[in-house]
């Protein structure tokens, strides 16, 4: 199964920390077990935060109407 990745027009930033989780996901897979469920899951989850704050901020953003433009224009 092939990973998909991120659109060609995503800012550059998503596309790194989409290549950071790829990365991070497999180091955290093989940490001792003592670890892997504490600090483990810890970096995952900051991992997609850093991820989606960026995706949420661009599709805020591509949703706002411009200042001073009725909306549907």
């Amino acid at each position: 199964m092939s990973v998909p990745s991120p659109p060609d027009n995503a800012p550059p930033v998503i596309g790194l920390a989409y290549d950071l989780l790829l990365w991070l996901i497999p180091k955290v897979e093989h940490l001792p077990r003592a670890y892997r469920f504490t600090v483990g899951e810890r970096l995952v989850t900051h991992g997609l935060d850093l991820l989606t704050a960026p995706v949420e901020a661009r599709s805020r953003q591509e949703v706002a109407a411009p200042v001073g433009q009725p909306e549907g224009q």
